[in-house]
């Protein structure tokens, strides 16, 4: 009977280990889980952000072509303001 006894302890204790692996592993996929959705909107995140980063980059190329039309006609204006005010003092 004392074997009997053991057992079923044995048992009962395999099936405990058992019913809390099943909990862990349980716990770990939904962690898997979560961190795989948290993973996939931060990779639409980052892609989002590349594509911001590329249209802001190439507005300031834009931008900076604009500055110099406007810099270059202000010159050219500027000349020949200098140059009528030369010729009418002169």
């Amino acid at each position: 009977m004392e074997d009997f006894e053991v057992l079923e302890q044995e048992i009962a204790r395999a099936v405990e280990l058992i019913d809390r692996l099943k909990e862990e592993r349980s716990g770990a996929l939904a962690e898997n889980k979560e961190l795989r959705e948290r993973l996939s909107t931060m990779e639409a995140q980052s892609e989002a952000l590349k594509v911001e980063n590329e249209r802001l980059r190439e507005e300031h190329q834009k931008s900076e072509v604009l500055v110099e039309e406007k810099k270059e006609k202000l010159r050219v204006q500027i000349e020949r303001m200098l140059s009528r005010l030369e010729s009418e003092g002169g």
